[in-house]
Protein backbone atom coordinates (compact mmCIF):
# COMPACT_ATOMS: atom_id res chain seq x y z
CA UNK A 1 0.00 0.00 0.00
CA UNK A 2 2.57 2.47 1.05
CA UNK A 3 4.67 1.82 -2.51
CA UNK A 4 0.79 2.14 -4.08
CA UNK A 5 0.52 5.47 -2.54
CA UNK A 6 3.90 7.10 -3.34
CA UNK A 7 4.16 5.86 -6.83
CA UNK A 8 0.74 5.43 -7.50
CA UNK A 9 1.05 7.09 -10.95
CA UNK A 10 4.12 5.09 -12.34
CA UNK A 11 2.94 1.69 -11.07
CA UNK A 12 -0.55 2.40 -12.45
CA UNK A 13 1.23 3.23 -15.61
CA UNK A 14 3.11 0.47 -15.96
CA UNK A 15 0.62 -2.42 -15.03
CA UNK A 16 -2.26 -1.14 -17.95
CA UNK A 17 1.20 -2.02 -20.04
CA UNK A 18 2.26 -5.46 -18.50
CA UNK A 19 -1.77 -6.31 -18.18
CA UNK A 20 -2.26 -5.79 -22.34
CA UNK A 21 1.13 -7.70 -22.88
CA UNK A 22 0.57 -10.66 -20.79
CA UNK A 23 -3.00 -10.67 -22.14
CA UNK A 24 -1.44 -10.60 -25.71
CA UNK A 25 0.98 -13.49 -24.76
CA UNK A 26 -1.56 -15.64 -22.81
CA UNK A 27 -3.49 -15.34 -26.57
CA UNK A 28 -0.66 -16.19 -28.31
CA UNK A 29 0.34 -19.25 -26.32
CA UNK A 30 -3.18 -20.90 -26.29
CA UNK A 31 -3.76 -20.21 -29.47
CA UNK A 32 -0.25 -21.97 -30.45
CA UNK A 33 -1.60 -25.18 -27.98
CA UNK A 34 -4.42 -25.02 -29.76
CA UNK A 35 -2.99 -25.14 -33.25
CA UNK A 36 -0.42 -27.83 -32.27
CA UNK A 37 -3.27 -30.26 -30.84
CA UNK A 38 -5.11 -29.52 -34.00
CA UNK A 39 -2.32 -30.20 -36.12
CA UNK A 40 -1.37 -33.16 -34.60
CA UNK A 41 -4.73 -34.39 -35.11
CA UNK A 42 -5.24 -33.78 -38.71
CA UNK A 43 -2.27 -35.00 -39.46
CA UNK A 44 -3.09 -38.76 -37.28
CA UNK A 45 -6.41 -38.65 -39.22
CA UNK A 46 -7.99 -38.43 -35.69
CA UNK A 47 -9.32 -34.62 -36.06
CA UNK A 48 -13.07 -34.60 -36.60
CA UNK A 49 -15.55 -32.16 -37.82
CA UNK A 50 -16.19 -30.31 -34.36
CA UNK A 51 -12.47 -30.76 -33.39
CA UNK A 52 -11.01 -28.57 -36.75
CA UNK A 53 -14.30 -25.96 -36.69
CA UNK A 54 -13.90 -25.38 -32.91
CA UNK A 55 -10.38 -25.17 -33.34
CA UNK A 56 -10.20 -22.37 -35.97
CA UNK A 57 -13.10 -20.85 -34.19
CA UNK A 58 -10.45 -20.42 -31.09
CA UNK A 59 -7.60 -19.50 -33.22
CA UNK A 60 -9.73 -16.79 -34.83
CA UNK A 61 -10.82 -14.98 -31.21
CA UNK A 62 -7.79 -15.59 -29.98
CA UNK A 63 -6.14 -13.70 -32.66
CA UNK A 64 -8.57 -11.23 -32.35
CA UNK A 65 -7.37 -10.83 -28.68
CA UNK A 66 -4.21 -10.61 -29.27
CA UNK A 67 -4.59 -7.97 -31.55
CA UNK A 68 -6.82 -5.56 -29.43
CA UNK A 69 -4.55 -6.06 -26.45
CA UNK A 70 -1.69 -4.52 -28.76
CA UNK A 71 -3.69 -1.64 -30.05
CA UNK A 72 -5.04 -1.31 -26.39
CA UNK A 73 -1.09 -0.38 -25.67
CA UNK A 74 -1.72 3.18 -27.39
CA UNK A 75 -5.46 3.71 -27.70
CA UNK A 76 -7.08 3.19 -24.21
CA UNK A 77 -8.74 4.87 -21.34
CA UNK A 78 -5.98 5.24 -18.85
CA UNK A 79 -5.99 8.74 -17.78
CA UNK A 80 -9.64 8.10 -17.21
CA UNK A 81 -9.41 4.85 -15.29
CA UNK A 82 -6.09 6.69 -13.05
CA UNK A 83 -8.74 9.59 -12.14
CA UNK A 84 -11.56 7.13 -11.46
CA UNK A 85 -8.26 5.00 -9.29
CA UNK A 86 -7.43 8.47 -7.87
CA UNK A 87 -10.92 9.42 -6.47
CA UNK A 88 -11.92 6.09 -5.12
CA UNK A 89 -8.27 5.72 -3.11
CA UNK A 90 -9.39 9.33 -1.66
CA UNK A 91 -12.31 7.99 -0.40
CA UNK A 92 -10.52 5.38 1.55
Amino acid sequence: ERALMRYKEAILEAEYAQDRISDAAIALYTASCTLARLDRDLTTGSATELDRTSGELYLRMANRRFDQALRDLDDNDDPQTTRAADAALAGL
